[in-house]
Parts: structure tokens; C-alpha cells; sequence
């Protein structure tokens, strides 16, 4: 496929992998905070927004291996979704097979699109992935035993199977890598992957579509109050005045959220959301090169787990990051516990670390502004009147809650908080 991605191509994914994922996911606004909404993506079947970008793939591949083959394809046949690996087979071709590494999201995403399109997927897992999601991964593939796990084997059969490799993430994606290569099979990565990207972006013309909805129709509704009824219920042609809070790991979400939003909103803001403890991307930024886990200060455990480790050399979506991130916001262990924890309990959402870090770094951006306002209050910067509050107002936040998958233990430690 071509290396440019744009809207167009974002809008004709969005049509694709319809009959796949649930789409589209709620934007809903929030509870308690005035004019901040959520697009929930941890709806998805697979409890995250990774089922979009490993549908698309999977969805592509199959397409140009029956075009490579030289079979004739309807030329529906993609949107419609209607070819699998029943029509390989039925030409005599071999099982279509793809290797993936993952973190728990990005293999279960992979391993529910493979059963979808009747194909064959090989999970490589990392040691230190969140147990559910392992066993969410074990479900689908049918498997009820450890019997069907390989630790650091190579045998490869006619069939899909989870396979446990190394202490981080970007020594997982390397294995499966060289896997894949051995073996001549497809990999697929979680992130470096024009098509995963496409697939990923997928999200906002969701989200440009609902918000545009809502402001349109806020009298009507109303929203619990959530906006204000009068003419300024609007986004502005430039977006200027929409604000976007998405959590960053290997950069495949925000790349795809962000082409699509700044073709469409030049000016809206784009923010990277990241746990202190693992933020690979946000120092390789600064330092203008993707850096190892040993390059990373301070490289340290985190609930995030969704978005922690290292990132693989010359992975396309630095140039997004690097080129469309606005502002990066860091924050702590505990400023994302909080935040789970607040949705749980005020939002009435359950989430995963990952989620969390885009809530986080949206009320420490609101937290910091807030004192900044009072500051120039407090040196007579401001007068204070009501003509200037309602700039604020018609600023609109969008949180992306990406996944869902957490496990029990880990629910229990932050609830008890």
C-alpha cells in the first residue's frame, strides 16, 4: 500500500472494519467536569481501540494475498467484508498465517480479527504482560491450559498459539520478529505498521462525527448541562478551540488520531499522554532519535502497562509524534491511580492503567492552568469579570479511554486507595 496516510484513507478504513469492531463506540460526556467527554473505546470486543488497527491489517492482507494470487475479488468484497481465509482455501492456497507481539491488547485484538477471517495467528507475549490479559488471549484461541503455551520455542504448527518471550515488550517484538522472518510468515507489529495506524485512526472520524452531533443538537439534549445553550456551542472551523488527550506507547493511536483531526482541525491540540515511569517516546523526542529502555531515566514500573517499554529503531510513528503532538503531559503512578479510581467511583467507568493516563493528564493540564489563572489574579494581571470566563467555556476536551483490560488484583490495590 501507499506510505501517505490521510483522511481519506482513514474515512474508507472506517467503512472497511465496520462489520468487525463495534462502531461506532459512545462519546459521552462527562459527570462532573463541564464541556469534557469521553470516547470510550474500551468498548470494543476485545476491551480496547486495538481491535481497530488489527481488523484493517488483517483485512488488508487477506485482500493482497488473493490479488498476488491473481483470483478475482469483488470489488465490494473489502467494505463488505466479506472475504476470509475460506477463499484461499478454496484455491488450494496455504492458511493464511501472521505473527504479532503484544502486551495483552494489540495479541487479543489480532487473535479476535484472525478468528473473525478465519486465520492463523501466533501470539509472542512478553513476561511481564498483565495476567488477564494473557488469559484473555488463552480464551479466544480456545486455549484452557498452560499446555498450550511455548516458552522460547520455535516449533510452528497449522494452528494459532500464545508464546511467552522475554522481560519487556520491544525484546517480545524482536523475537517475533526474527520468528516471523524464519518462518516467512507475516508480522505484524503493534504499532510501526501504515496500516495499523490507518486502522487506529479510525477513532476520530468517530469522534468528529459525534461531537459535531452533540453541539449541533445541544439544545435539544442538553447533556446534563454539560454545555452551555447558547451560540458558541460550536467548533471552530480550525478547531482551535477542541483539545485531545490520548495515552502514548509505541505512538500507533495518537499518529492515526492526529493525521485524520489536523487535516480536518489544524488548529485543535494534540496532546500526549504518558506515565513518568515509562515515557520512551516523550525523551526520544527530546533528544531527536528513538532511545533504548537503557537511554530512558529512570525507566521504572508502571499501571500503564498498555503503554510501557521501549519502542523499535526507525519506527514511522516518531515522525507523527515528533510532527503532530502538540504538548506532551507526564504524570505519576499515583496521579494515574487517582484517576482510575475517580472513574470508577464519580464516572461510573471501569478502565485500565492506560485509559487512565489520558484522564490524568487531563486534570493535571486543568489543575496547572487553574493555578496559573490565580496567580495573575493574585499579581492584578486579571480583573476578574465575567467577560472572560466564558472563553474557557467554550473550549472543548475530548479524553480517548483506550482499553478496559485490568486485572482484579490490581482493581482491588487502587480501589482500596
Amino acid at each position: 500500500m501507499s506510505t501517505i496516510i490521510n483522511s481519506q484513507k482513514i474515512i474508507q478504513a472506517e467503512q472497511t472494519i465496520r462489520k468487525i469492531i463495534h462502531q461506532p463506540t459512545p462519546l459521552v460526556p462527562s459527570l462532573i467536569y463541564n464541556n469534557l467527554f469521553y470516547k470510550q473505546d474500551f468498548l470494543q470486543y476485545t476491551g480496547s481501540f486495538k481491535l481497530r488497527g488489527a481488523s484493517y491489517k488483517l483485512l488488508s492482507l487477506l485482500s493482497s494475498q488473493l490479488t498476488n494470487n491473481n483470483h478475482s475479488i469483488n470489488s465490494n468484497s473489502i467494505n463488505n467484508n466479506s472475504i476470509n481465509n475460506n477463499e484461499l482455501n478454496n484455491n488450494n492456497n496455504k492458511k493464511l498465517t501472521v505473527v504479532t507481539a503484544s502486551t495483552g491488547n494489540h495479541g487479543y485484538a489480532i487473535a479476535y480479527a484472525a478468528k473473525q477471517l478465519n486465520i492463523n495467528a501466533i501470539i509472542f507475549v512478553p513476561e511481564n504482560a498483565d495476567i488477564s490479559k494473557i488469559e484473555n488471549i488463552k480464551r479466544l484461541l480456545n486455549h484452557s491450559t498452560n499446555n498450550n503455551l511455548i516458552k522460547n520455542g520455535n516449533n510452528l504448527n497449522d494452528n494459532s498459539k500464545i508464546i511467552i518471550f522475554g522481560n519487556d515488550c520491544l525484546d517480545c517484538e524482536l523475537e517475533a520478529k526474527r520468528f516471523a522472518k524464519e518462518n516467512n510468515l507475516n508480522y505484524i507489529s503493534p504499532y510501526n505498521d501504515y496500516d495499523i495506524i490507518i486502522g487506529q485512526g479510525t477513532i476520530a472520524v468517530e469522534m468528529n462525527n459525534q461531537l459535531n452531533y452533540f453541539l449541533n443538537h445541544s439544545l435539544q439534549y442538553n447533556l446534563q448541562n454539560t454545555l452551555k445553550k447558547d451560540n458558541n456551542n460550536k467548533i471552530k472551523k480550525d478547531g482551535k478551540n477542541l483539545n485531545f488527550y490520548i495515552s502514548v506507547g509505541g505512538g500507533g493511536l495518537i499518529s492515526g488520531i492526529a493525521i485524520y483531526l489536523k487535516e480536518i482541525y489544524k488548529n485543535c491540540k494534540i496532546y500526549g499522554c504518558q506515565p513518568q515511569n515509562s515515557a520512551v517516546m516523550y525523551y526520544s523526542l527530546l533528544q531527536n532519535k528513538i532511545l533504548t529502555n537503557d537511554e530512558v531515566k529512570e525507566e521504572e514500573e508502571t499501571i500503564s502497562d498498555g503503554t510501557a517499554g521501549g519502542i523499535e529503531e526507525n519506527t514511522i510513528t516518531f515522525k507523527y509524534c515528533k510532527d503532530l503532538i502538540d504538548e506532551f503531559i507526564l504524570v505519576s503512578e499515583l496521579e494515574i491511580k487517582e484517576s482510575l479510581k475517580f472513574l470508577v467511583e464519580k464516572e461510573k467507568v471501569l478502565v485500565e492503567g492506560a485509559a487512565a493516563v489520558a484522564l490524568a493528564c487531563y486534570r493535571k493540564k486543568m489543575l496547572l492552568k487553574q493555578q496559573q489563572q490565580q496567580q495573575e489574579w493574585m499579581e492584578g494581571k486579571k480583573d476578574g469579570d465575567d467577560e472572560g470566563s466564558d472563553k474557557d467555556d467554550e473550549e472543548y476536551h475530548i479524553v480517548v479511554l483506550c482499553g478496559r483490560n485490568i486485572s482484579l488484583d490490581k482493581l482491588k490495590d487502587i480501589l482500596m486507595m
